[in-house]
């Protein structure tokens, strides 16, 4: 019927108690969902509430309060949406220099693991049309291509010629001279940590953008990570049930109010201390004793300055020190990978050069280092993913030329971009000249 071909363009307010067979939820963008402008009516009467229900109107908390209000009606919106689909549900989002996927789409896909990312062709406007005669014309020039070269070139002229912005190569950067060619750190030590390491190792392009303010926010699930490490440091021997009271008492610093969201976030935080449970009495069992929690280093290798702190130092039944480096996060190294894995090779590095004397005494060895995965589902056995001791490798000193590689490089003038599992997740995609949203830029 013509009925059955209608389509339905609602907010999650008008859709509310209805379903549909296939529902798409459209434009989930940081910044649109969750919107967290405060809201507000004419008479403030929504404070008057507030103040029935002993909730603060002023000062931080007031603001905090207000805050955590809106994200839990933005949360509860969502979650209408989302159930308003019988049997498909499609989420979309958009991905460039301007705009943003929302956070929301890893409450529904917390590993990324079900998204497509199609090459969406720009939109039918001047400066997306210069964006891509500028990247055809230099496709074409590298692959020799003469006359597509030239016909990229004649219709650039002619855009600007007639005062199209960004269509005049004498405006393009690649054309401009250099600001600067000398080192980003001329002389001194280069500080450097061993997550930093793992980062610049992957792509040292976006170690400089996520290092200078391309991070992106703390999100929920980022949060929920830094308050379980605080838990189990602070009492690293605790009974499971003992952490996971813990854990339900001061849930609610997090401020992530009592929506469907945080229910699952709280659940997955307790299967984390769970999984650590696991691990430590998988530790116990293998001979091995707790030296220390959270303990800061700081050695002095060539230009590096290596400076972190390890989550558990643990000792082995022959003598020898362990690094434990306890992961919250969803995704985990392939097995091939762990040998040569730069994090824990860095705080191997620091085991054999002091930097835990205090606690190690003189001459420590190293046994080796583990990543402990609380965060990934189906690690429950206990067993973490463990690199060999340095000692152990053709070259010894691999990590260590590692780091003050890593240093120099840090230092230095060129930051190429680099391919590899990690792009899906990048933050910084839109200023990188590998993916599309960086090539129209």
């Amino acid at each position: 019927s013509a009925r059955a071909q209608e389509v339905h363009v609602l907010t999650p307010h008008e859709a509310s108690g209805r379903e549909w067979d296939i529902v798409a939820v459209v434009g989930v963008q940081d910044g649109l969902w969750p919107n967290t402008r405060l809201r507000g009516s004419l008479l403030g009467a929504e404070a008057l509430v507030d103040v029935l229900r002993g909730r603060a109107i002023a000062g931080t908390e007031g603001l905090r309060s207000a805050q955590a209000e809106v994200i839990s009606d933005e949360l509860r919106q969502f979650y209408v949406a989302l159930t308003r689909a019988r049997r498909s549900l499609i989420v979309s989002a958009v991905a460039s220099i301007e705009d943003q996927p929302s956070v929301f789409l890893d409450v529904i896909d917390p590993g990324g693991t079900r998204r497509t990312q199609p090459d969406v062709p720009a939109r039918m406007t001047l400066r997306g049309l210069v964006a891509d005669l500028r990247r055809d014309l230099l496709i074409a020039h590298q692959r020799g291509e003469v006359n597509e070269r030239d016909r990229c070139a004649e219709m650039l002229s002619e855009l600007a010629q007639a005062g199209v912005a960004g269509a005049d190569p004498v405006t393009w950067h690649d054309a401009q001279q250099v600001s600067s060619t000398s080192a980003r750190i001329p002389e001194g030590p280069v500080r450097v940590s061993p997550s930093k390491v793992q980062s610049y190792s992957e792509c040292a392009l976006r170690w400089l953008l996520t290092s200078h303010g391309g991070d992106d926010v703390g999100a929920l699930s980022s949060t929920v990570g830094t308050l379980i490490h605080d838990i189990v440091a602070s009492d690293p021997q605790g009974s499971e049930r003992a952490l996971l009271q813990t854990l339900r008492q001061r849930w609610p610093e997090l401020g992530a109010g009592e929506s469907w969201v945080s229910t699952r976030a709280q659940a997955r935080a307790e299967e984390m201390i769970s999984r650590y449970a696991v691990y430590r009495s998988r530790a116990r069992s293998d001979g091995r004793e707790l030296v220390g929690v959270e303990l800061p280093t700081t050695i002095d290798l060539g230009r590096a300055r290596l400076t972190g702190q390890v989550d558990r130092l643990e000792r082995a039944a022959d003598g020898s020190v362990i690094v434990v480096d306890l992961k919250t996060g969803s995704s985990k190294p392939a097995a091939a990978d762990v040998a040569t894995h730069p994090q824990l090779a860095a705080y191997q590095v620091a085991v054999v050069e002091g930097g835990f004397t205090e606690q190690t005494g003189p001459d420590a060895s190293s046994g080796g280092a583990a990543l402990a995965h609380l965060g990934a589902a189906g690690v429950k056995s206990g067993l973490p993913q463990m690199q060999p001791p340095l000692s152990a490798a053709e070259n010894s000193r691999w990590a260590h030329d590692l780091i003050e590689t890593t240093a120099d490089g840090m230092a230095g003038t060129h930051f190429p971009a680099t391919k590899g599992s990690w792009c899906r997740s990048c933050v910084v995609r839109a200023c990188c000249p590998l993916q599309p949203e960086g090539e129209r830029q």
